[in-house]
């Protein structure tokens, strides 16, 4: 019974580290895993997330507007071979398209940096600024004033604007002097 046990241990012991064994990797293994950026700002984006743990490559050169470039053969290949791609977004990069399209399913997983609110085409900076105004003017101190009861003394009423102007000039922060210094 005692041979039988030490069998049935010693043949157990190397089922389990030969399976071990498949899961030790080799340091000369070349598993980088490689991002592909549209342009150089969107490459120190990505780089300073992910740091030294991928590979991050930027595909126009930075001599070419971004508006203007178009890529070539190599870097159709480089990007079908990169895993994921960053790119701005919003149409900066007209050549984004076009190009993700025609990699069909080789194409990289691809993200943009800029995006606009689901549902929406254009961003509507008027829209913006006058929304964020009307919140401005509605927070500001006023003095209540009725102006029907002053016609006589209309030239001395005075408007103020300096909460407004100073609240759209520092918006979400007041790490600023209130001495005017702001430089």
């Amino acid at each position: 019974m005692r041979k039988s046990t030490m069998q049935v241990i010693l043949t157990a012991s190397i089922l389990i580290f030969s399976s071990l064994a498949g899961c030790l990797g080799t340091e000369d293994e070349d598993d980088d895993v490689t991002i592909m950026t549209s342009t150089y700002h969107v490459g120190q984006l990505v780089s300073a997330i992910v740091g030294d743990t991928m590979n991050v490559e930027v595909l126009s050169p930075s001599n070419v507007p971004v508006h203007d470039y178009e890529p070539s053969a190599a870097d159709l290949v480089r990007l079908k071979d990169s895993e994921m791609f960053f790119y701005h977004g919003l149409g900066l990069e007209t050549w984004v398209d076009a190009t993700l399209d025609s990699l069909g399913d080789d194409k990289p997983t691809s993200f943009s940096t800029h995006a606009l609110p689901t549902g929406e085409t254009a961003l509507d900076y008027e829209g913006i600024l006058l929304r964020e105004l009307c919140e401005h003017l509605a927070e500001g101190p006023y003095e209540s004033l009725d102006l029907s009861d002053e016609e006589g003394h209309a030239d001395d009423v005075e408007l103020h604007a300096e909460h407004v102007t100073h609240t759209l000039s520092f918006p979400a922060h007041d790490d600023h002097d209130e001495d005017g210094d702001h430089a």
